[in-house]
């Protein structure tokens, strides 16, 4: 069986002034499924912890071990707010870049709402593909990927520090992402 060749996910327009890139989040619904039930049990433990605080405070009994309550509850928001954005970013997300020839913007948006950080060119070297995940003690940058968030295929040198982008996609998709950029604008290659 002969295997037909594999179409792009991004999409690139050029607006003469600037170069937009638009490479949508990588959807995996086993992942979804499994936010969407772990996320009911989130907001059951939610309310219910929440509810035994409210009480506590009402009633004036103390007597429960309200910091750790407070400690538990806190780590148990943090953990559903990572979880939903996870969720929403599989669902509806995508990453935005955009070049023009005094800097490069990348921004995540989920249903179209994004803060885009902006890397002016004068300090931009080396634009490149880059397949090696960077050094992490702590696995972060291994578990952000895991759920589509980490660190992508796509980076460059600002200053003292690497800037790595394009989640999502293969070396291949990597490689022709960065040819249509150096096309439009020559002056990010190897400066």
């Amino acid at each position: 069986m002969i295997v037909k060749p594999f179409s792009a996910r991004h999409t690139a327009e050029n607006f003469g002034d600037r170069f937009l890139i638009s490479i949508p989040s990588k959807k995996n619904w086993f992942q979804m499924v499994f936010l969407c039930i772990w996320l009911a049990g989130w907001a059951f433990g939610e309310v219910m912890v929440g509810d035994i605080l409210l009480g506590v405070f009402l009633k004036n009994s103390f007597g429960v071990p309200i910091l750790f309550l407070f400690v538990w509850l806190a780590g148990w928001t943090a953990g559903g707010v990572f979880a939903l954005y996870a969720l929403l970013w599989q669902l509806a997300g995508k990453e935005i870049i955009e070049i023009n020839g005094q800097a490069i913007r990348i921004g995540r948006s989920i249903f179209g709402i994004h803060f885009p950080k902006e890397y002016t060119s004068q300090y931009i070297k080396d634009l490149r593909v880059s397949t090696s995940m960077p050094p992490d003690m702590f696995g972060w940058s291994r578990t952000f990927a895991l759920w589509g968030l980490g660190p992508g295929m796509l980076a460059f040198d600002y200053g003292a520090k690497t800037i790595r982008f394009s989640s999502g996609i293969d070396e291949a998709e990597a490689k022709q992402i960065i040819s249509e950029i150096l096309q439009n604008y020559p002056q990010y290659k190897n400066k």
